[in-house]
């Protein structure tokens, strides 16, 4: 069945200089700041939060390090987060935005470093975290950041993660157990440690603080209480709160279907504002006095899902995310004294007018009985039964959701249906549906994705032979999983950073999961048990390379800490040597993602060509990208179309088709 064809719109658009992350306002709510392209790399731009329009570079790095920022107290400075390598060596910055003066804040030597907290009530102080004594271990450092003086503040030789207050106090140390428990311990004054909350493991994943990624300040108005989503004595994470000195709960909030997954709380009072769940689609609901008022607002400003991602200081000042399936999302500013909402800028411009496509959730009932979350994303003008690429996420204790979603809008921009579905082991449906997944990689974890294609193949949404699998870090090791299960069900794959092996993957973790190591052979098995390491070696794709039908296509980044490269290189050569179709895109300045701009791009322009041929879907002729990228393709550059004469050429002459 030929695939009717559309206007497509250039990779460019979805991808490259295109995207700017969501903005960061200053203390004073006057400025905001955000990374986008600026010269070739990410870099860090800010403009007035009344006037986007005058945005301009800070920064003007040659290589796309630049992680995340965010604004330090004072508001003349950002706290910057790099990782030049992609090998999560990651580093702490301060860079001030009158002078453009860059201070290491990281100690000495090559560990990791992250913030702990960046706002605090101590203007030019911040605390973080590193492993430059110990790669299995994170020591609490307080940092100057105007001068970069350090002082370790807390050696640690056993806790996993460290929760501290705005006035730069260490006060709960999350340890992981051997028998699978996780207990939070309070900090006392002579700087001992006190048991305090314990987690049992059928909870761990749920039952947690709130972190600086997700609030700058989890805790309350006194500092006596810390806000926390918590699973115990129920299915679905509850919003609560932990008396850091009993121990005691106060439930918040709590949705029947779904974990919380978010919390707003008053940047001034210290207090919720609103707190989300999502199971279809995602919701954000008041919670406290007050809030009503302004969320209805917004609502009626926006007529349209929203998120409140930052505030000012004084909580007068919010940013907020206009969320939509079919649009990248669209930021404001909204000024609580006036109720007044203002645009800032779109996520990524360049689609702004673009004819993108809704996206559909649907409940498929897995072959046991399991209420799968899905999501159907279909393409315009299309017969009943056509082409689907079925996407699974990475993780794999995250999940899809309702929402703009970039590979999705691309793959159907290209003529192809798309499918997600969330298989038992995603995060957010409740304890229940996430532990269901333990010891299932590639077992009842795949059927699920099964089923989904099933799904789709008996409403006529996906015709059979002309269904592609794709998806990246798990998601890769899925897609290696379906074509070697599958063989007759996928009639292409794209792997994406994905494991091949599940007992030398187990081995080559980075060293600071070390203290993760019970977690890991609880949810996915313990190679030094006979009975578990049958089951991984049963459910490793590279012991099954001679059940392949099909060509799949891998995609690693040689510097890749997670998923090294051996385990796509082995992968890609044992295909080869069995006869079978694989193109092997090695990335050498990549690690477990696409930071650099041209990388991304060039992986796109293969990863459409190589589906096109497959699928038959539509395809964007290469351009540059190819020169301009670190690609290198040790094999199969004949199995994506132009390719080979790409590689030889600057820029393509090979027509759209």
């Amino acid at each position: 069945m030929k695939m009717a064809k559309h206007s497509l719109i250039p990779r460019t658009a979805f991808f490259a200089s295109a995207g700017r992350s969501e903005p960061v306002i200053s203390p004073d709510g006057n400025h905001v700041v955000f990374i986008a392209e600026h010269k070739g790399a990410q870099n860090i731009w800010m403009a007035a939060s009344r006037n986007c329009a005058d945005a301009h570079p800070l920064t003007a790095e040659t290589v796309s390090s630049i992680r995340q920022v965010w604004w330090a107290a004072d508001g003349e400075r950002l706290i910057v987060l790099k990782d030049p390598t992609g090998s999560e060596q990651t580093g702490v910055f301060s860079y001030a935005i009158h002078s453009d003066h860059w201070v290491c804040l990281s100690p000495p030597g090559d560990g990791e470093c992250r913030p702990v907290v960046v706002r605090s009530e101590i203007e030019d102080e911040i605390l973080v975290e590193s492993n430059d004594r110990d790669p299995a271990y994170f020591d609490v450092w307080r940092v100057n950041i105007r001068t970069g003086e350090k002082q370790r503040i807390v050696t640690n030789d056993r806790f996993t993660w460290f929760h501290a207050d705005r006035f730069l106090r260490p006060r709960l140390a999350e340890e992981r157990c051997e028998n699978g428990f996780v207990i939070f311990h309070t900090a006392e004054e002579n700087s001992n440690w006190r048991p305090l909350i314990h987690v049992p493991p059928e909870d761990e994943m749920q039952t947690r603080p709130f972190r600086i990624y997700e609030l700058l300040d989890p805790f309350d108005e006194t500092a006596a209480r810390i806000y926390a989503m918590d699973s115990r004595d129920r299915n679905t994470a509850a919003l609560v709160t932990w008396d850091l000195e009993t121990g005691a709960v106060q439930r918040l909030a709590e949705d029947a279907q779904a974990d919380v997954t978010g919390l707003v709380i008053d940047a001034a009072a210290h207090t919720p504002i609103a707190w989300s769940s999502s199971y279809e689609k995602p919701e954000l609901r008041a919670i406290g006095a007050g809030p009503p008022a302004d969320l209805n607002a917004v609502d009626e400003e926006l007529k349209m899902p929203f998120s409140i991602l930052d505030q000012s200081v004084d909580g007068q000042v919010w940013i907020v995310a206009a969320e939509a399936s079919e649009r990248p999302r669209t930021f404001f500013c909204y000024d609580r004294s006036t109720r007044q909402t203002w645009p800032l800028y779109d996520a990524r411009p360049a689609l702004a007018d673009a004819e993108l496509y809704p996206m559909q959730p649907h409940v498929i009932e897995s072959r046991d009985g399991l209420k799968l979350v899905s999501y159907l994303t279909m393409p315009k003008d299309r017969s009943p039964s056509h082409a689907m690429v079925v996407l699974v996420h990475g993780g794999p204790w995250i999940r899809d959701d309702w929402g703009f979603d970039l590979w999705t809008q691309f793959l159907a921009n290209r003529g192809y249906a798309v499918l997600t579905v969330n298989y038992r082991g995603s995060r957010g449906f409740g304890k229940a549906f996430l532990n269901a997944g333990d010891k299932e990689w590639g077992g009842k974890m795949f059927d699920d994705v099964v089923d989904g294609v099933q799904w789709a193949i008996d409403k006529r949404i996906a015709e059979p032979g002309k269904i592609g699998l794709m998806g990246a870090s798990f998601g890769g090791y899925a897609t290696l999983v379906g074509m070697t299960r599958e063989p007759d069900l996928f009639a292409c794959g794209i792997d994406v950073f994905g494991v091949s092996n599940l007992i030398s993957f187990l081995a080559t973790v980075p060293k600071h999961w070390k203290v993760l190591r019970e977690m890991w052979e609880r949810r996915l098995g313990d190679p030094n048990n006979p009975v578990d390491r049958k089951m991984l070696e049963a459910r490793s794709p590279i012991n099954f390379i001679d059940r392949l039908r099909h060509p799949v296509l891998i995609a690693q980044g040689a510097t890749d800490p997670r998923v090294v490269k051996a385990e796509s290189e082995n992968m890609a050569q044992a295909i080869e040597r069995s006869g079978g179709d694989v193109a092997y895109l090695l990335y050498p300045d990549e690690g477990h993602s696409f930071y650099q701009i041209d990388n991304e791009l060039s992986f796109f322009a293969c990863a459409e060509a190589f589906l096109s041929k497959h699928l038959g879907g539509q395809r964007e002729a290469f351009g540059d990208e190819l020169s301009r990228s670190s690609l290198t393709v040790p094999m199969g550059a004949s199995l994506i179309p132009g390719l080979a004469e790409a590689l030889e050429s600057p820029v393509s002459n090979t027509e759209n088709s």
